[in-house]
């Protein structure tokens, strides 16, 4: 039988642990203290207040220009790379990413509290995020650097505006308005005109047409099928017709809030029908059959009579009865 190994007291393993713990901590604290020793020297360029400042093992931690811009570097002796560059001129801190001849920009911040964002490698960097200081986003894409266009407005109230175009030429084509709703535009940029609204619950949809702040509404489309269509000007529209999604459709004249029906069409070929009187109080007053046949009629909304019809002759004259 094998006789089991001694099993080190636990304080002794503890110990030990301290100990080793101790000795990492101690040279991570030796490096900290040789990087933090600094000392500044003129840059090898040998351009006048042009200096770079050294730690203590070598290392380039920062550049410094006569203009105070200073570019500020991380990593071991002979692999630093470019991180930062604070430029006071334009207060901006503009932030790098990638290894030491290989950085590429990914951030810059402004004094105001702007900051864009970017992808892409050294010499392929393209603006995708532009956030302004009130916290409007603004989306970017394509490329190269200089061609992005504007993609999408994001404002803090959750409305969102969507853009097409090439850059520089980018008009408005939808907007989200935070609550579900949309609106739909077409034209050119500073020329687009409202072409379309959209209830978010997919209940109704309002068409438009007309330049530029000059929109007037032309037609109501409800999930049902029912559709209003409108005439007139901006603010001024008034129904004419309606159609009922099962092919009736009624006919009104009169401007905006003042519409009275005038005729009840059947999308079957059934019998039209006609109506006089104040809007709220139209009463009918004849009946059109596809026969030719026409009755009218007499009396109060609701207590109409029939009072006479007239039947076409052969020759095409209508007798009236």
């Amino acid at each position: 039988m094998v006789a089991a190994r001694p099993r080190a007291p636990a304080n002794d393993a503890n110990n030990a642990n301290d100990a080793n713990d101790a000795r990492v901590q101690a040279n991570a604290d030796a490096i900290r203290a040789t990087a933090a020793r600094e000392f500044r020297v003129p840059h090898p360029n040998g351009q006048h207040g042009w200096h770079l400042v050294m730690g203590g093992d070598g290392r380039k931690l920062r550049q410094e220009t006569p203009s105070n811009t200073t570019s500020h570097y991380e990593g071991p002796p002979g692999e630093e790379r470019l991180v930062r560059r604070s430029q006071p001129v334009t207060h901006e801190e503009v932030f790098y990413a990638g290894p030491r001849g290989h950085e590429h920009l990914v951030r810059k911040e402004f004094s105001s509290g702007r900051a864009c964002y970017y992808k892409g490698g050294r010499g392929t960097t393209r603006l995708v995020l532009d956030v302004r200081s009130d916290g409007t986003a603004h989306h970017y894409e394509g490329g190269p650097a200089g061609k992005e266009h504007l993609v999408r407005i994001e404002c803090v109230d959750g409305q969102v505006q969507h853009y097409e175009g090439d850059r520089g030429q980018e008009g408005v084509v939808r907007i989200d308005w935070g609550d579900g709703n949309c609106t739909h535009y077409v034209g050119a940029k500073n020329q687009e005109r409202k072409v379309k609204y959209v209830r978010g619950d997919g209940s109704l949809a309002v068409v438009f047409e007309g330049d530029m702040d000059a929109e007037r509404m032309v037609r109501i489309e409800y999930a049902c099928g029912r559709v209003q269509r409108f005439e007139g000007d901006r603010d001024h529209e008034h129904v004419v017709r309606i159609d009922w999604g099962d092919g009736d459709c009624t006919h009104y004249v009169g401007a905006k809030n003042q519409e009275r029906k005038v005729k009840y069409v059947r999308g079957d070929g059934g019998p039209t029908m006609g109506f006089e009187g104040d809007r709220g109080a139209e009463r009918l007053v004849r009946v059109e059959h596809a026969s030719g046949q026409v009755d009218r009629y007499e009396g109060p909304k609701g207590r109409e009579r029939l009072v006479s019809f007239a039947l076409p002759d052969r020759h095409g004259r209508r007798c009236v009865s």
